[in-house]
């Protein structure tokens, strides 16, 4: 996942964590789901006129059963977005990279619980013994590069290297002992590229075509190549105080392993169907694609080995994933029981609504469940002072070890660095102890109390709550 506006790159991680569990009835769509999806959707798409592109696609038992194409995939030459348009989908790379990290596991040639430096011989560094189970599930420890410092020069425009990128997590210190804790990593991915190569002796992207794209017929997934002629290749945007500018390009190599690969959402659905689906993929394969681990204090894991997150959906299982990088987003949800796809993708940083937040909403029309209800209350400057301080995430840092939550201008926000204020969202409170991001409402935040005085909170997304601990007032 590679995101250059660090709050998106919030957002995006928060969708990303959920939970475990078992799922329940048939869902047979009707004429009323479809007309509600749609209302919502519309709702939902603030845009008018001229605008970038939403593709959404929904996919049931091989058979598509609802299509939302709205915008444009190239706003200059007026070309409308369709579900053949390819889009860049960050993060959802990862899946493939995970995919064929596992086949290789399968085949013997890879264990899971061989360290870094066992595959990557000259790797030195810290991030040299962690295993690849570690690097599969963001369990490493490893800084993640897109964080880094030194890394917003390389994110756009800079041809890199491989070693450009090595360069910037490879001596850096690892954040916490491996297996300990959750923190995404591009990092890791990036590694996870490499080592594919080391041990299959091919160039990582020949490699996915030969044993991932051209096996599963996936005509319309590409590599990121920026001198890559791409038929029907939607152009990144983002929006500013003026409309909307050309995004950034980030070159291949850049994203790489980690979040580089192009596809549409008719390509993507049947990504999913080849995966979970096709005799092309073995039961044993799959087995470890939705596999997770516990922490050694016996808390679940919620990053599957194959690059997707786990989760109970209000009695539904689901298998998902969000993407973002330059001028594009993406999300990805996968309804086990159901065997319902459902694909959102947009092309345009700082759209109206993110695609794993638009995602969400979708699935509860799909399972007919209530949408929640904003209920805008004051709370007074004194109560919302009692909720400042500095809290510490453990086990899932989900966009590092610390937040912050400050008052200004009368209202909670939050700010996701000591040094950035740039990086404040304001909180818009629900009750006196629960708040909604104002830009995203499917993420809350409710803060903890013992004897009347906060002692942590809990980080919401609709499926699950990730724990903080107060550490100073």
């Amino acid at each position: 996942m590679i995101s250059l506006r660090r709050a998106a790159l919030f957002v995006v991680l928060l969708v990303n964590i959920v939970f475990s569990g078992s799922a329940q009835s048939k869902v047979e769509f009707n004429q009323e789901i479809i007309e509600n999806i749609d209302a919502l959707v519309s709702s939902r798409l603030s845009w008018s006129g001229d605008t970038p592109a939403y593709s959404i696609l929904i996919d049931q038992g091989g058979e598509i059963v609802y299509e939302r194409n709205s915008g444009y995939a190239d706003i200059g030459n007026q070309i409308p977005a369709t579900r053949n348009t390819v889009y860049k989908i960050g993060s959802l790379s990862k899946s493939y990279t995970a995919l064929l990290i596992l086949q290789l596991v399968e085949k013997g040639e890879i264990d899971l619980d061989a360290e870094v430096a066992h595959y990557l011989k000259e790797y030195e560094g810290p991030a040299s013994r962690v295993t690849i189970r570690q690097l599969l599930t963001h369990t490493s420890g490893i800084p993640n590069y897109t964080a880094l410092p030194g890394a917003m020069p390389m994110m756009s425009w800079v041809v890199t290297t491989r070693d450009d990128i090595v360069g910037l997590f490879r001596d850096k210190a690892l954040e916490f002992e491996p297996g300990s804790q959750y923190s995404y990593s591009n990092s890791g991915y990036y590694l996870l590229g490499l080592i594919i190569e080391a041990v299959s002796g091919s160039d990582y992207f020949d490699y996915l075509e030969t044993s991932l794209l051209e096996p599963f017929g996936l005509k319309a997934t590409f590599t990121g190549d920026y001198a890559e002629i791409v038929p029907h290749q939607a152009r990144g945007y983002t929006v500013t105080s003026g409309g909307y500018a050309r995004a950034d390009p980030v070159p291949q190599l850049t994203p790489f392993s980690a979040g580089t690969l192009e596809s549409s959402a008719a390509d993507l659905l049947k990504y999913r169907r080849m995966v979970f689906k096709s005799p092309l993929s073995s039961q044993k394969l799959r087995d470890l694609i939705t596999q997770t681990n516990t922490f050694p204090d016996g808390t679940k894991q919620r990053y599957a080995l194959g690059g997707l997150l786990i989760s109970d959906f209000q009695g539904h299982r689901r298998w998902g994933h969000s993407g973002s990088i330059s001028g594009f987003g993406s999300h990805q949800d996968y309804f086990a029981d159901e065997d319902i796809t459902l694909i959102v993708l947009v092309n345009a940083d700082g759209a109206p609504i993110s695609p794993g937040s638009l995602a969400v909403k979708i699935a509860r029309e799909i399972f007919m469940i209530p949408q929640p209800k904003e209920t805008g209350v004051k709370v007074s400057e004194q109560v919302l002072e009692t909720c400042t301080g500095k809290y510490r995430m453990s086990p899932f840092r989900v966009f590092g070890e610390f937040i912050w939550i400050v008052l200004k201008d009368g209202e909670l926000q939050l700010q996701l660095n000591d040094e950035d204020n740039s990086s404040l969202i304001p909180l818009l409170p629900q009750s006196a102890n629960e708040f909604v991001l104002a830009t995203d409402d499917e993420i809350r935040l409710r803060f903890v109390s013992d004897s009347g005085r906060v002692t942590g909170l809990e980080v919401l997304t609709s499926i699950g709550a990730m724990p903080a601990s107060r550490i100073t007032p």
